[in-house]
Order: C-alpha cells, then sequence, then structure tokens
C-alpha cells in the first residue's frame, strides 16, 4: 500500500491486529523487507507497520537526496503515524532505524506507547570499533568492502548491493547462505540513502548531546512487556541474526 507523506508515496504494508507497532528498517538503503517472515511471529500481539523510508525501498525516490535529514525521516515516520489514524504507537527501531527512532521520541515521545531500540547506538562515532570487529572476523574482502562503505560515497544501487552482500555474513552468528540469498532478492537498495544517512556521521556532537536526554524507566513495565520483548530477540534470532534490544518503557 502506497500512503502520501509530505507530497512523497511511502510504501506501507500491515500484519495482525492489536496495538499499532511501527518498524523502521536499518540501512540506511535497505528497505523493510529483511524484518520478514521473522518478525510476523510478533503479529498475535500487535498490529506490525512495516514501511520503506523516504527514498529507499518502494516509496518515493527523490532525484537528489540533499536536505533529508534524521529529522525529515523521524517526521515522515510520525505523518504516517497520523494517516494512519494513530494516536500513540510502539516504535522498533533496527540499527540505522534505531538512530531515526531516537530522533522520533525526543520529538514525538507524547505519541511513544513504547521504544525499542535494537542493535543500535545513540552516535555513530565508533568506526574504529567497526574496523576491529570486522577485522577480527571477517576475510579480506569483507574488510575491504567495509573500508569502502565508511570511506566514500557509494558509486550507484549496484554497488551498494554489492557491498550489503559482502558483508551480510558478519551480522550473523551462524550465517545460512539461502537466508541471505532471500533477504538480498526482496532488498531494493538505494546507494543515495545510504550516501545521505553516512553524512549524518559527522553529526555527532550535537547528536550526542540531544540523545543524553532520551530515558525511561523500565521498572514498572509490566511482566507481559518483558515478554514482548524476548520475543522481539527471539524473532530476530531465528535467523542467528546477532541482536541486542532496549526497551524503553512499554506499559
Amino acid at each position: 500500500m502506497q500512503a502520501q507523506i509530505n507530497g512523497n508515496e511511502v510504501f506501507y504494508t500491515t500484519n495482525g491486529q492489536g496495538r499499532p507497532m511501527l518498524l523502521m528498517h536499518g540501512g540506511s538503503g535497505l528497505d523493510h523487507t529483511y524484518f520478514r517472515p521473522w518478525l510476523d511471529t510478533l503479529s498475535d500481539q500487535v498490529q506490525l507497520i512495516y514501511y520503506d523510508q523516504l527514498g529507499q525501498g518502494r516509496s518515493t525516490r527523490p532525484e537528489s537526496y540533499e536536505g533529508i535529514s534524521m529529522a525529515t525521516w523521524a517526521e515522515e515516520a510520525d505523518a504516517l503515524r497520523a494517516s494512519l489514524g494513530h494516536e500513540h504507537i510502539i516504535l522498533l527501531g533496527h540499527s540505522f532505524g534505531g538512530f531515526i527512532a531516537q530522533e522520533y521520541a525526543l520529538g514525538h515521545d507524547d505519541h511513544l506507547d513504547g521504544l525499542i531500540l535494537c542493535d543500535t547506538a545513540p552516535v555513530l562515532d565508533y568506526q574504529d570499533v567497526i574496523m576491529a570487529n570486522a577485522q577480527s572476523r571477517g576475510t579480506p574482502e569483507q574488510v575491504q568492502a567495509v573500508i569502502e562503505g565508511l570511506s566514500a560515497p557509494v558509486a550507484d544501487d549496484a554497488r551498494f548491493q554489492q557491498l550489503l552482500t559482502t558483508i551480510l555474513p558478519l551480522y550473523f552468528n551462524t550465517y545460512d547462505p539461502k537466508v541471505g540469498a532471500k533477504i538480498d532478492e526482496a532488498t531494493e537498495y538505494s546507494a543515495g540513502a545510504f550516501n545521505q544517512g553516512m553524512a549524518w556521521r559527522d553529526d555527532t556532537t550535537g547528536s550526542r548531546h540531544r540523545r543524553r536526554g532520551l530515558s525511561a524507566s523500565t521498572r514498572d513495565c509490566p511482566t507481559q512487556s518483558w515478554l514482548f520483548l524476548r520475543k522481539v530477540v527471539t524473532s530476530l534470532s531465528l535467523r542467528n541474526m546477532t541482536s541486542s534490544c532496549t526497551l524503553l518503557g512499554i506499559g
């Protein structure tokens, strides 16, 4: 399905019934498809709202990505929430989507029933750690792909696809080539969005200070909330993906 958001078409699809949970995919430059079918198991408890962010997947691809920012993607998510008629949502942000989810929480916490951050960070200022992990676990080809992705803009969608499929095994405890091929086949890659997203890594100081104020007590979360988070992690683990999630106050 397509929603008209801020003059652009945003692709989304839903699965399940119950409290709405919006899922922000990673990348940037990927799309929602790598969540499925693994997170579909959550549809017995919530309505899953998968969508492709502006400039990615099956959503509008602008002629220029200049001017697109974390705030742009966060405002797009809130406009999608409103267009679907939801006053409150649970928000799950994975990897780069977690950066956007934190931006959303800073500006729209009044619309959040809960925030789940998976495999993400407040800022992308740890390239030395990324390189150390790649060198300890990866092949020379994979290390070179990581260096290329972090050091310069990617030329086009095809090259971005090559880089991502090269390093994809590093995201798994035990990599299954069949799973990797399925993810690759479904994904609509966007080098433009990736390059724009990587430009954000230079804005670390302001982002760090703003995100220091992002916190929520989890002590009063009911037991079912923790069980739900456990199911999120379990769903990601079904494909042996290395995953760590943080729950901020699902009531």
